[in-house]
């Protein structure tokens, strides 16, 4: 295994954030470990892993509410601390501590890097040249603005539209992943092909409506269902790298199900009428 100048600790469904770090570092002429391209085939995470943060010189840590429900990321910094590993959290989003986290940064210097980016690229790279003894790229010391953005950065403070308000109460989980800019375009396109399936169906209900009066209870039962099919249909999208990918896929996909839904609602509406 080769060894890395610098860990690399995020949540998996944050990776762009960790691969725009790692993008980043590398340029400037550091050595990164990232699992899981850096993890050889048929190696076991648990021996690997550690050996990585022992080897390192310091561990960059994606900070957000996500990745401090992470498991792995709780080891991680739990195995860097035991280390004696410099940890520098690099918050993509302003939330607060949990109370395992709060102990371990609550004197640890944190780089908001939802407030200035460009700013706080500099200070951590800086900070980590003076870590690994490295000269600080003359680029970075003369002009500081030329740092790239972060892409798809979470909203720290999402304040939703009331369209948005309505349809994320109607979501499983709420607020919690809905708050994530990629997942909210996701949701909107979900609702987007339900919605254009609901008027020729709801036409047809009311044609059954004196046959069977219970049809647009099962309809409207239909239709949530398919919804929160569709909801989870999102959170697992959103982990694809292309937006344009992703929202390609939840259209399909939700069409699929609201197919499949209407079809099924179909077969069984004989047994309703009277």
């Amino acid at each position: 295994m080769d060894n890395k100048e610098i860990f690399i600790s995020y949540r998996s469904t944050e990776s762009a954030h960790a691969y725009y770090i790692k993008d980043f570092l590398e340029t400037n002429g550091f050595s990164v470990w990232m699992a899981p391209e850096s993890i050889p085939v048929g190696s076991d995470y648990a021996t690997e892993i550690p050996t990585a943060i022992r080897n390192c010189s310091a561990v960059v840590l994606i900070l957000s509410r996500k990745a401090q429900r992470s498991k792995w990321v709780r080891k991680e910094i739990n195995t860097a601390f035991d280390m004696g590993k410099t940890v520098m959290p690099f918050m993509v989003e302003k939330c607060r501590l949990t109370e395992e986290f709060n102990f371990y940064l609550s004197n640890v210097q944190r780089y908001e890097a939802y407030a200035n980016k460009s700013e706080v690229l500099r200070s951590m790279l800086l900070e980590l040249c003076k870590i690994t003894d490295k000269e600080a790229p003359e680029h970075i010391i003369e002009d500081i603005t030329k740092a790239p953005e972060l892409p798809d950065e979470p909203a720290g403070d999402f304040v939703p539209t009331a369209t948005e308000n309505f349809l994320l109460r109607l979501t499983p989980y709420g607020r919690k992943r809905a708050k994530e800019p990629k997942v909210r375009t996701l949701l909107h396109t979900a609702t987007a092909v339900l919605a254009v399936h609901a008027i020729p169906i709801f036409s047809v209900i009311f044609e059954f409506i004196k046959y069977a009066p219970i049809m647009p209870v099962v309809f409207i039962a239909m239709f949530m269902l398919a919804w929160y099919m569709s909801y989870g249909v999102c959170l697992r999208v959103s982990r694809f790298k292309s937006k344009s990918v992703a929202v390609i896929v939840t259209a399909a996909v939700t069409f699929g199900i609201i197919s499949t839904l209407f079809l099924a609602t179909a077969a069984i509406t004989p047994a309703f009428m009277r």
